[in-house]
């Protein structure tokens, strides 16, 4: 159906469409044909200053400015190749037999539609890079983020559950609400040199060097410089550096494999208390002396009713506890088998951290530093005021139950919860889009 078929009262009822402005629309149409209904999403205020933009770097490169009717022809051969996909932009203006559009050839010579559009402007040309004003505030999501590669390497994975299957993995650093990827590192799949990941990261931004090994060497530190989680950090921590949060309150959104009481910790030491950990949880990450607690409080969860939950207290345990157990071992060895005590490290409740044990359709257990204050004991439940207090109040979250058609049930859960479900997914979303608006190489093999 053409144009003026859709626009009579016919043929738009034959084809189910319903024109919203259509007095509008029909005014235009008959007066300039297709230009007039181009005219109605590409206004001339618009048209003029992408016209402005663009003829401001042509100048500067020494070509021809662009008139407003060049500008127009460029747009639709725009809009035309969206739907002419071919391999490469020339074969548009092929002369082979089979190949090519005249229409192309006919409207712009090849040459001039890629000297404008290596030029063309949506924004003023002296706008702020995005760079700079898209730096991710607020929450921000620490994942691995997948690049498609057929290389043949070792640093290649397959991950089944993945857009892009085959890749190299990288941790990423992403704003939640602008997608910003703020920091990329590899993880060392493959790597074979000595260096660690956090000197290697340090060795390429300076800047971090001096704080980030001050961190590392403090004694109530438990992370050390050949750990994974010692990268983690100098890639969180360099966003606070170069970018504060001006609220100097930042949210930390992780999975269950990142989320661990000593990375939370070193993070929070290393942005002086800016960056707070949000995530859910393996318990046998967290260390064996909170783990017995947590799996008590997990049985507990798995029997309860939907919507219930508990606090569970982090531990802070000295750093080189292993030696101490150790020397434990050693001097238990020497007494009577009736007389020997199991070792039990010195440790201490956490100020502001803990977990929170929720009984959803299955149990999820999450774990935050960003509490309103410690726990007064080892576990509080729900029923505590206490509790409700500590982690920041309740909200409402709606679940299907298996009861309702329509709408989801609601029901009052931590503050912290809530969060998390809200800012859970920025690096898959990252994901997503890289699936989506695939970039491929020209080359039938990659190197």
């Amino acid at each position: 159906m053409g144009i003026t078929e859709l626009l009579n009262d016919e043929g738009a009822a034959d084809c189910g469409l319903h024109i919203v402005r259509e007095r509008e629309v029909k005014a235009a149409y008959r007066e300039r044909r297709e230009l007039g209904l181009f005219s109605l999403f590409f206004t001339r205020e618009f048209r003029d200053s992408l016209q402005s933009w663009t003829n401001k770097l042509l100048k500067e490169k020494g070509r021809p400015e662009t008139t407003v009717y060049e500008l127009d022809a460029y747009i639709g051969l725009e809009i035309a190749m969206s739907f002419n996909p071919v391999t490469e932009m020339k074969e548009l203006w092929s002369q082979k037999p089979f190949m090519g559009q005249a229409d192309f050839g006919s409207t712009m010579a090849r040459n001039r539609f890629e000297a404008i559009r290596a030029r063309f402007q949506v924004h003023s040309p002296g706008s702020a890079d995005f760079a700079a004003i898209a730096v991710p505030i607020g929450a921000v999501s620490l994942d691995e983020n997948t690049v498609r590669t057929k290389a043949r390497s070792s640093a290649k994975t397959y991950m089944p559950s993945k857009p892009d299957k085959y890749g190299v993995r990288f941790y990423s650093v992403v704003g939640w609400k602008s997608l910003y990827t703020y920091s990329v590192w590899d993880n060392g799949s493959g790597n074979r040199i000595r260096a660690t990941a956090a000197e290697r990261y340090v060795d390429v931004f300076p800047a971090l060097r001096t704080a980030m090994f001050r961190t590392l060497e403090r004694d109530e530190i438990p992370t050390k410089r050949k750990d994974a989680s010692a990268l983690w950090v100098a890639m969180c921590g360099h966003l606070t550096k170069t970018h504060p949060d001006p609220n100097q309150h930042r949210l930390l959104v992780c999975d269950n494999f990142y989320t661990r009481h000593n990375f939370a910790k070193t993070v929070m030491e290393f942005t002086d208390g800016e960056m707070k950990m949000l995530g859910t949880v393996r318990i046998a990450l967290q260390g064996k002396w909170v783990a017995k607690e947590l799996e008590a409080a997990k049985a507990r969860m798995d029997t309860a009713e939907r919507e219930s939950w508990e606090l569970v207290a982090a531990l802070d345990v000295p750093a080189g506890w292993e030696k101490l157990q150790e020397k434990h071992k050693r001097a238990q060895r020497k007494l009577p088998e009736h007389l020997q005590t199991p070792y039990v490290a010195p440790a201490t409740i956490a100020a502001n951290a803990g977990y929170t044990v929720f009984s959803d359709k299955m149990t999820v257990v999450f774990y935050t530093y960003d509490h309103a204050g410690s726990l007064p004991q080892r576990v509080l439940s729900d029923c505590s005021p206490e509790a409700v207090r500590l982690c920041r109040g309740l909200a409402s979250l709606r679940r299907w139950t298996g009861e309702q058609m329509m709408h989801r049930k609601t029901f009052e859960v931590p503050a912290m919860i809530f969060a998390y479900n809200l800012f859970m997914n920025g690096v898959d979303r990252v994901d997503q889009l890289r699936s989506t608006n695939p970039i491929r190489r020209k080359e039938k093999y990659s190197l």
